[in-house]
């Protein structure tokens, strides 16, 4: 089962993918990648702008489009609201060089790294809350790296624990521990996330 908000990624390639007003509706627009790499919507001409909120940052130059709902092989992008309604064809997607990621394997991917939010996340040596705590993790001197394994909205994790906080030089790892964390909430959405990006 496909859980909360998923994500779309694109290579930075040109092809065009079309927007429809509802699910099996009628096309309203296009979706495209632009030649400077940029994601880019236009119905009957004109570009538009994408909403910030429409997108994800995933790396300093790095974004993806959010998606919404999930529903009869289409899935809902730019709002959550019924009042801007667009959506994409699963199977015309799959024919082009984007593609489409549940929540739970975005971040289970062992090539990500997060940190946990200002309230602190629990490590657990099973993928359940009853299971014995192996640590707490806080702040920016852990570094929280999925091992790509996963149980419901649980994954695997190895946790990195640094002497000072991310960004900081001479940072020097003084713990490794391995765990299950409950990466997604129980809606679905991420409990962690990117900490920031070095300048």
């Amino acid at each position: 089962m496909k859980v909360g908000v998923s994500v779309l990624c694109a290579y930075y390639k040109s092809h065009s993918l079309n927007v429809y007003d509802a699910p099996n509706g009628t096309i309203k627009g296009s979706l495209s990648v632009d030649e400077r790499g940029e994601l880019s919507y236009a119905e009957d001409g004109p570009r538009l702008v994408i909403d910030q909120n429409a997108l994800l940052k995933v790396n300093i130059d790095e974004f993806r489009l959010k998606v919404f709902k999930e529903e009869n092989g289409f899935i809902k992008i730019f709002s959550s609201s019924n009042s801007n309604q667009a959506w994409l064809s699963l199977i015309e997607l799959a024919k082009t060089v984007y593609y489409y990621i549940p929540w739970i394997d975005f971040m289970s991917n062992p090539g990500h790294h997060f940190f946990a939010n200002k309230h602190g996340m629990n490590v657990r040596s099973e993928p359940r809350a009853s299971a014995e705590r192996i640590a707490a993790v806080k702040g920016m001197k852990c570094t929280i790296i999925p091992t790509g394994a996963t149980d419901g909205l649980w994954a695997e994790v190895i946790i990195k624990e640094y002497d000072a906080e991310y960004c900081e030089e001479d940072q020097k790892l003084i713990g490794e521990r391995r765990g299950y964390m409950k990466i997604l909430d129980d809606k679905g959405y991420p409990n962690v996330w990117f900490g920031g990006y070095c300048s």
